[in-house]
């Protein structure tokens, strides 16, 4: 699990990380490259697709979503079960809260 989350909790707000700070987003990307990410669907959504070099996973309850370069899976227990080959790496949650509790 990797989790950037403020002093007071703070995870999110309105689908965004409410600071940039370029050495937690640089450490985000040497950490997961290479590796498979598991992401809430509004993860996915705010980030406006699937993150290159790497597996995505994409958990929804939403039977009928489907987007391309990502694997769709409907719980949190589905997306830990997934079979990983040697190409996918590493499991890293990157949110949202629900994904988060749900692991």
């Amino acid at each position: 699990m990797i989790v950037a989350r403020g002093k007071n909790g703070v995870i999110g707000r309105g689908g965004r990380i409410p600071w940039r700070l370029k050495d937690d987003m640089r450490f985000f990307r040497e950490t997961t490259l290479g590796n498979t990410v598991i992401m809430g669907r509004k993860t996915f959504a705010s980030l406006g697709g699937p993150l290159p070099g790497r597996r995505n996973v994409v958990v929804t309850r939403d039977r009928n979503f489907r987007a391309d370069g990502v694997d769709v899976v409907h719980s949190p227990e589905e997306a830990l079960a997934l079979p990983l080959g040697p190409e996918d790496g590493e499991l890293f949650v990157i949110g949202g809260q629900e994904i988060y509790e749900g692991v």
